[in-house]
């Protein structure tokens, strides 16, 4: 556990953001584009492999797709971004309310790009609740590598707070395993695909339903963050 929470690192879709099923209808839709069949083993590899950067995703989810095919669909999943913005998982803006209230500073670790990330940020009003965002195109690591925090950690080392104090909240197995990788106490959300089945990989304490019950996680473990 760290010693107290003094920031808490958030994963950005489907934990932050309810993107989960319109995300699946952004790749069903670029499938259909360019006579790609999304069947379900297309879908199971995307949940596999949900968090990933887009075109790692969408290389997995098609195999053998030519350079411009490939940056055709991420231009599918841009434009839908733009006309249909996703919107915030339910609660998110009370938690990051209650966590500034208690001087716990927020940053966000995606694996969007910033310009994405911002303006899913700026649609749903909670870009002044974070200080700093490492994004797909700010840093050359990405999850579960444990160098992705590393611009997250010199921007917190201004506000006098070491790794040890920080709590990682993401969605998928990544999330779990950079935070694992790095040493950092990790709480997953089951809004992303880690809501479906069962993961004994990861102990039933270190889930919860929705950012919405962070408040309530950190009040029932703070006997155990000395």
């Amino acid at each position: 556990m760290p010693k107290r929470i003094k920031a808490v690192l958030w994963d950005l879709d489907g934990t932050l953001i309810d993107s989960m099923e319109w995300g699946l209808k952004k790749l069903e839709a670029a499938g259909l584009a360019h006579s790609r069949a999304v069947d379900e083993e297309v879908i199971r590899i995307a949940k596999s492999v949900w968090g990933a950067p887009l075109d790692k995703l969408l290389a997995l989810c098609f195999p053998g797709i030519e350079h411009h095919t490939l940056l055709a669909m991420m231009q599918i999943f841009t434009d839908m971004d733009v006309e249909f913005p996703t919107k915030a998982i339910e609660g998110v803006d009370d938690t990051l309310t209650y966590l500034k209230e208690r001087g716990i500073i927020s940053t966000i670790l995606t694996s969007r790009d910033s310009g994405s990330a911002k303006r899913l940020l700026d649609h749903n009003e909670l870009h002044h609740h974070f200080v700093h965002m490492a994004a797909q195109d700010t840093t050359m690591h990405h999850k579960p590598d444990a160098r992705v925090f590393a611009c997250t950690i010199v921007k917190l080392k201004e506000f006098g707070i070491t790794p040890e104090e920080c709590l990682l909240i993401g969605d998928t197995y990544d999330d779990f395993n950079a935070g694992r990788n790095f040493g950092m106490q990790t709480v997953i959300v089951k809004t992303g695909p880690l809501g479906f089945g069962t993961h004994p990989a990861i102990p039933e304490k270190d889930f919860i339903p929705s950012a919405a019950y962070l408040p309530q996680w950190i009040e029932e473990h703070e006997q155990e963050l000395v």
